[in-house]
């Protein structure tokens, strides 16, 4: 599968390449057209904006791509914004500018540890790196290439994140590279992927603009709504080498102030491992739930389950026209493919999170609050996840499987919950932007990992829990400071934090400080 898989890469490059020589010679708009993970002030912005409903698209899928901001944009009469969504308009604008002209940069990163959790606008993992990257587009095809070296890293100096040559075909977008992605609302972690993991190889596709439906028998009444989907293949450093993932995502606005999104998530194939189309289908179609629609209990424990997979749904709810103070609500539900619960439930092992959000002005500017609640311990005493279905324990089975046994996982890091399974956590946090090229966030963090003080494979440091094999409970506060000045982008900040392990039932206390600082020089 993977010389299929790199076959496959090798057409789309061509293909891609190919439409680059015959493209007419002018640049497109964008040379970078992608929005990234690696900005809050941006998201903070584009949120608020679609809270107040001065644009209208479905956001809580990323990377996002301007056309479709930009579209959004062209109807706005500026005139008509003011206060605070004036600031946050004016930041997206200075951040378009910069994809339309950046040809690229050159970046330094230092910190004093490696960062165990990267959260949204967090994509610094390592201690120490240097970064290039340079993008090239025109109307039909846009490339990117971002070579690194890094230090005391997970074993490969180079990497090639945020690389990546995408094709423009109608209101489609064919990609072939390496993309953080972020799926869900939530502002400090989701249960689906997150950027907490190095972006995954992968050839996808992706609804350019998010068009609205047209609804039937209405005058205007339309639904914009956005898609992606790709195949991505993980490393040869892992119990089934080369085994691949499928992802989906499907976001929709059902009202201007109403969005919901459809997340699935297939691991299959790989050495040794059945991959042709049946099996996917199999895993498509749902069986592979072990003991309920699928193979039998016996059956997954010998290794006959079509595939991994994670399955679930998110939405978020604003208040704005509802309330004096603009507040949204907002969920997420991601199940693991364990037993289903019968009757009207085709979900096994469900988590959830929960989260509020406000959009409020402090001396004239945008602050954004949110408090999000994350659960991802899951009960999977009913199950055949347990390995070998004595349902010993309570835990253990989150992002985990028993025949994809390193999991969810992309090079020892979860592809979901940046806080790995059987954590329950609360954060506080707030971002403001005090002017269009900067902004501050804070963060205050209550966190209880591996709560259940047991992992899966206990004496195996590269399977099970890839944060720790003992329980932690972590107080940490964090602040970053992200601007520009000229032709220079820096990002500064660190944490402090409390931490209480209990190691061979002992409990151990200890404070910790962490500093970082990131330099990009644009060009």
């Amino acid at each position: 599968m993977k010389r299929s898989f790199k076959a496959i890469s090798a057409v789309f490059a061509v293909f891609s390449l190919s439409i680059c020589h015959f493209a007419s010679a002018f640049d497109g708009e964008f040379r970078a057209p992608w929005v990234d993970t690696d900005d809050l002030g941006l998201r903070t912005g584009i949120q608020r904006l679609n809270d107040s409903g001065i644009i209208n698209i479905p956001v809580t899928t990323y990377p996002l791509l301007w056309q479709d901001i930009d579209r959004a944009m062209e109807s706005i009469n500026e005139s008509d914004i003011t206060g605070a969504d004036r600031l946050a308009f004016e930041y997206i604008n200075a951040k378009k500018k910069l994809a339309k002209e950046q040809v690229g940069y050159v970046q330094i990163f230092t910190q004093s540890d490696n960062r165990r959790f990267s959260s949204f606008g967090e994509s610094f993992r390592d201690t120490s790196f240097i970064k290039s990257s340079l993008n090239w587009s025109n109307s039909y095809v846009a490339v990117n290439v971002s070579p690194s070296v890094h230090f005391e890293d997970d074993g490969d100096i180079l990497h090639l994140d945020d690389s990546y040559i995408s094709g423009f075909l109608g209101n489609w977008v064919f990609t072939l590279g390496k993309q953080n992605k972020w799926f869900g609302p939530g502002w400090d972690t989701s249960l689906a992927p997150t950027n907490n993991a190095r972006p995954i190889p992968t050839v996808s596709l992706t609804r350019k603009t998010s068009i609205p439906l047209k609804v039937p028998f209405t005058e205007s009444y339309g639904i914009p709504w956005s898609l992606t989907t790709g195949i991505g293949l993980l490393e040869e450093d892992r119990h089934i080498p080369d085994a691949l993932i499928w992802t989906f995502r499907f976001n929709f606005k059902l009202t201007q102030s109403f969005e919901l999104g459809v997340t699935r998530l297939i691991q299959w194939g790989g050495e040794g491992r059945p991959q042709d189309i049946h099996t996917f289908w199999e895993a498509l179609k749902g069986n592979d739930n072990c003991g309920a629609i699928g193979p039998s209990k016996d059956e997954c424990l010998n290794g006959k389950e079509p595939g991994n997979q994670m399955a679930g749904y998110d939405l978020r709810y604003n208040l704005h026209s509802t309330f004096s103070i603009p507040f949204s609500l907002y969920m997420q539900m991601i199940a693991e493919d364990g037993d289903s619960k019968g009757g009207l439930s085709i979900f096994g092992e469900e988590q959830y999170q929960y989260g509020v959000d406000l959009a409020l002005t402090f001396d004239e500017r945008p602050l954004n609050l949110f408090l999000e609640y994350t659960d991802t311990f899951a009960d999977c005493t009913d199950g055949s996840n347990v390995g070998d279905g004595s349902g010993i324990g309570f835990g253990d089975c989150y992002y985990e499987h028993s025949t994809y046994q390193t999991g969810m996982r992309y090079k020892r890091r979860t592809i979901g919950s940046i806080y790995e399974n059987d954590a329950k956590t609360w954060v506080l946090g707030g971002v403001w932007t005090p002017d269009n090229k900067s902004n501050l966030s804070v963060k205050l963090k209550k966190l209880k990992l591996n709560s259940d003080n047991s992992d899966r494979y206990p004496d195996n440091l590269n399977l099970g829990n890839t944060l720790t094999k003992n329980k932690q409970d972590l107080w940490i506060f964090s602040m970053s400071y992200h601007s520009r000045w000229r032709h220079f982008e820096y990002q500064f900040g660190g944490n402090f934090n409390r931490l209480e392990e209990v190691v061979a039932n002992e409990k151990q206390d200890a404070l910790g400080i962490q500093f970082y600082f990131s330099g990009k020089y644009l060009f």
